[in-house]
C-alpha cells in the first residue's frame, strides 16, 4: 500500500492474506468466485459481481503492514491454561522502532533536536526538503525567483544555470500548501506555485517532509473464563497498554500507559425438562476503557461507533459501558432476548440503548428480526431507531419470503427536539425474495428489492433518493461434467427531490456467468466466464527510473525537443538488452473516473488421449496429439454502452480507460510422453491504458 504524500510517499508492505474486508458490518470472504480481490502490489480492492456496491455500502479495510521508517524488533509471549472449569491466558506483546537505525530517512542533529522538543506533537516534526544539487537532464528541478510581494518561490526550470533546486513536495490538503501539481511532459511530477488570495493559500503542496519518529507499542493482557455449569460462566480480561508515539523526546510521557478492562456474566436455567427444553437466560457485563488506553488489533466490532452514533466524535476521557441481557430460548426453535445497553464517557458523552431480538420457528415458517433504540446526550445529541426482521416459509425444497428494514438517525441542534442537523437520515427497505432451500444441490434465488432515502429539509424528513434491485441466482451443480453458475443484478438510482441529493439518476447491471462442461470422458474441456460491472478506475501516472546498465526495459532515445532534460515522450522500449537502462514505475494519482467493465475469458483443452490413449492405429495417433486454447479480454470504458460487448475490438480514445487482449495457443505432441514430446506455441498480448499523459498501447506478439 501506498501513503499519498505528493513525491515523499510511505510505502509500506501489507502482508498478504491479514486483510479484513467488511460491508455493512459482514466480513466479506476473498477470491474470484466469492465476495473481492485485492492486488497486493498496487493496492486494489475490487468487489465481484457476486457483491454490489452502492452509496449506501459501508465498507471498511483493515490490514496488517510493515513499514520501514526505522529497524523494528517484536517479541511476543503466551501461555494458557485450562482445567474442567478453568481458563487462564497471559498475552506480552513488544514492537519497538531503533531511533539509532534510521532506513528511509536521514535524520540530521538539528531533525534529532526538533524530534527530542516536540513531545507527541508529531504534526510540528516539519522541515523543509529543498536541496541544492547539480544539474542534471534525469532530475525535476527548479529555480528560485522573486515576485513583487513574495520571495523565494521555486519555479520548474530546464536551464542548466538556474536549475539547481531539488524539491520534494507533501500533500497538505486544500487550501493549506502554495503548490499545485500540473500535468507535464518532464519524467516525473512537477508542481507549480500559486499566489495566495487575501493570505489564504491556494494550493495543496508545500516543498517540505514529515519526519517520521521511532514509535514503541507494548500491551499485557491477562484474563481467564470460569464455567461453573455447563451453560454458565463468568469471563474477564485487564490489559495495560504502553504507547509511545516518539521515543526520541521525554516530553508528554504522561498519557503513554492506558488499561482497560472486561467482566461478562451468562446464565442460563432450565425452565422444562424434554429433550430439546426451554431455557431461561440472564447475563450482565461491563467494560472500561482508559482514555490513554492504546489498542494493537481492534477489539470491537466494526460498526461500534456507529451504533452509538460517536462516528464523527474524538473522546479523550475513560469510556465506560454496562450492559445486561434476559431472554428465553429454546434449541433451534425460538430465541427471545432483551437488553439494555449504557454507554459513558465522563463529561463529554452519554448513552442508553434499549434492544430487542426475536427468532421462531413453526411448521416451516421462520419470524426473525431484531431493533433498537438509542438515545445520546452530550456532545452528540441524537436519537437512533432502527429495526428490521423476515418472515419466510419453507415450501418443500424452495422458501418464498418478505424482509423489511428501517433507520431512522436524528441528531438534534443545540438541545432542541424538533431542529434536525444535516447528518440526520431515514431509509426502509422492503424486499421480497424466493430462493432454494438449503438442502437442495442445486440453487437459485430472485428476489426484489427498494430502498427510499429520507434525509432532514426544514425541520422534518422528506425522500431524496428511491433506488429499486433485481437479482437473480443460479446455480446447476449436481451434473459432474456440466457445472453452470450465474447471477444478475439490476439497479435504477432515480432521484426524487434535487434540493436534497446531488446525484444523478442511474442505471446499472451487475452480472456474471460461469460454465465448466466436459465431453467425450474429458476429452473436451471447456471453461468460460462472463462478467460486466462499473465501478471507480484510478489515473495512473508514470517515470523512468535509471537502473544498471542493461537491467531494465526501456532506453532513452535523444532529446527530441533540446530541452536539455530527458521527457516522457523521449522513451521507448529498448530494441537491445545493452540499451535497456530505464524502467518505467507507474504510481497511481489521488483522481478517479467512473467506469464501466466487462471481462470474458474461454478456455478450450482437446486431450484425444483420455480416450484413444489404449487404441491401435489412428486413433493412437491422433490421441499423441493434444491442444490448449485461451482466449482473455478486458475492458475498461466511460461510456456505458460499449460494455456488454466483449469482442469489440476498437473503442474511441475518449471513452477507453483500460484494455488487455490476451490469446494463448498450444499445440503438443506426446505431451505425456517420458521418452519425447514437443509443443508450439502462439501468444498474443495487448494492452491499452489511458494515463495522465495520454494512451498508451502495448503489443507482445
Amino acid at each position: 500500500y501506498r501513503l499519498v504524500g505528493g513525491e515523499n510517499e510511505t510505502f509500506i508492505i501489507i502482508l498478504s492474506g491479514t486483510e479484513k474486508i467488511y460491508i455493512d458490518g459482514k466480513l466479506m470472504k476473498r477470491g474470484n468466485e466469492f465476495d473481492y480481490i485485492i492486488d497486493y502490489n498496487t493496492a486494489e480492492l475490487t468487489f465481484t459481481a457476486n457483491r454490489i456496491i452502492t452509496k449506501d455500502s459501508r465498507i471498511v479495510a483493515e490490514f496488517q503492514y510493515s513499514d520501514r521508517n526505522y529497524a523494528r524488533s517484536l517479541a511476543h509471549y503466551g501461555t494458557d491454561y485450562e482445567s474442567e472449569k478453568l481458563k487462564l491466558r497471559i498475552n506480552v506483546y513488544s514492537e519497538q522502532d531503533s531511533r539509532n537505525q534510521p532506513l528511509q530517512q536521514e535524520l540530521s542533529d538539528e531533525d534529532k533536536l526538533l524530534l527530542s522538543s516536540i513531545g507527541d506533537s508529531l504534526h510540528q516534526a516539519i522541515v523543509p526538503n529543498i536541496n541544492v544539487v547539480d544539474f542534471s537532464e534525469n532530475l525535476v528541478l527548479y529555480k528560485m525567483i522573486d515576485t513583487l510581494t513574495y520571495d523565494s518561490v521555486f519555479v520548474y526550470s530546464t536551464d542548466p544555470d538556474s536549475a539547481i533546486y531539488q524539491l520534494g513536495f507533501s500533500y497538505l490538503g486544500p487550501n493549506k500548501g502554495n503548490y499545485v501539481q500540473i500535468q507535464s511532459s518532464a519524467n516525473g511530477k512537477v508542481y507549480e506555485w500559486v499566489q495566495p488570495v487575501g493570505g489564504i493559500p491556494q494550493g495543496e503542496y508545500e516543498p517540505v517532509i514529515l519526519l517520521v519518529t521511532p514509535k514503541t507499542r507494548q500491551m499485557a493482557t491477562f484474563g481467564g473464563q470460569y464455567n461453573y455449569t455447563k451453560e454458565s460462566f463468568v469471563s474477564w480480561e485487564g490489559a495495560v497498554s504502553n504507547n509511545d508515539i516518539n521515543t526520541f523526546s521525554d516530553k508528554d510521557r504522561g498519557d503513554d500507559v492506558g488499561y482497560a478492562l472486561k467482566v461478562n456474566s451468562m446464565n442460563k436455567v432450565l425452565l422444562t425438562s424434554d429433550e430439546k427444553p426451554w431455557k431461561f437466560k440472564a447475563g450482565a457485563g461491563y467494560e472500561l476503557v482508559e482514555q490513554n488506553f492504546t489498542q494493537i488489533e481492534r477489539f470491537r466490532t466494526t460498526e461500534f461507533e456507529r451504533d452509538w452514533n460517536i462516528n464523527n466524535v474524538v473522546l479523550n476521557s475513560d469510556q465506560h459501558i454496562a450492559s445486561a441481557l434476559v431472554g428465553f430460548e429454546k434449541e433451534n426453535k425460538a430465541n427471545l432476548q432483551y437488553g439494555v445497553d449504557f454507554l459513558q464517557n465522563t463529561g463529554e458523552i452519554e448513552g442508553l440503548k434499549n434492544s430487542a431480538a426475536l427468532l421462531y420457528k413453526w411448521k416451516g415458517f421462520t419470524v426473525e428480526g431484531d431493533g433498537s433504540f438509542l438515545m445520546t446526550d452530550g456532545i452528540n445529541n441524537t436519537e437512533f431507531l432502527r429495526h428490521k426482521g423476515t418472515l419466510s416459509k419453507n415450501i418443500k425444497w424452495f422458501v418464498v419470503g418478505v424482509s423489511e428494514e428501517t433507520e431512522q438517525n436524528k441528531f438534534f441542534m443545540n438541545n432542541q427536539s424538533d431542529s434536525l442537523q444535516a447528518g440526520s437520515f431515514e431509509f426502509m427497505i422492503y424486499e421480497a425474495f424466493i430462493r432454494s432451500a438449503d438442502s437442495t444441490v442445486n440453487n437459485f434465488m430472485l428476489s426484489y428489492k427498494q430502498r427510499q432515502d429520507n434525509l432532514p429539509l426544514f425541520g422534518r424528513f422528506n425522500t431524496a433518493n428511491r433506488a429499486e434491485d433485481i437479482s437473480f441466482s443460479l446455480g446447476l451443480l449436481k451434473s459432474k461434467n456440466h457445472k453452470f453458475r450465474t447471477k444478475v443484478t439490476y439497479r435504477k438510482l432515480e432521484i426524487v427531490s434535487e434540493a436534497l441529493s446531488n446525484l444523478q439518476p442511474e442505471e446499472n447491471v451487475l452480472a456474471r456467468m460461469e460454465y465448466v462442461a466436459k465431453f467425450l470422458k474429458n476429452a473436451i474441456t471447456s471453461n468460460t466466464y462472463y462478467e460486466i460491472g462499473s465501478g471507480l478506475e484510478v489515473k495512473k501516472e508514470f517515470a523512468f527510473v535509471e537502473v544498471q546498465p542493461g537491467q531494465g526495459t526501456h532506453a532513452h532515445i535523444g532529446d527530441l525537443n533540446g530541452n536539455g532534460v530527458k521527457d516522457l515522450n523521449e522513451f521507448e522500449v529498448a530494441a537491445f538488452q545493452d540499451q535497456a537502462n530505464f524502467i518505467k514505475i507507474f504510481t497511481p494519482t489521488n483522481d478517479y473516473i467512473r467506469t464501466y467493465t466487462n471481462q470474458f475469458n474461454q478456455g478450450l483443452f482437446l486431450r484425444p488421449e483420455t480416450r484413444w490413449a489404449n487404441k491401435k492405429g489412428a486413433k493412437k495417433l491422433l490421441s499423441r496429439f493434444s491442444n490448449r486454447t485461451n482466449y482473455r479480454v478486458s475492458r475498461k470504458v466511460s461510456d456505458k454502452n460499449e460494455y456488454y460487448n466483449p469482442f469489440i475490438d476498437r473503442v474511441a480514445d475518449s471513452s477507453l480507460v483500460t484494455l488487455n487482449y490476451g490469446f494463448l495457443n498450444t499445440f503438443y505432441f506426446n505431451r505425456t510422453g517420458t521418452k519425447f514430446g514437443s509443443d508450439f506455441t502462439f501468444q498474443d498480448n495487448r494492452d491499452r491504458s489511458l494515463l495522465t499523459n495520454g494512451i498508451e498501447t502495448r503489443r507482445n506478439l
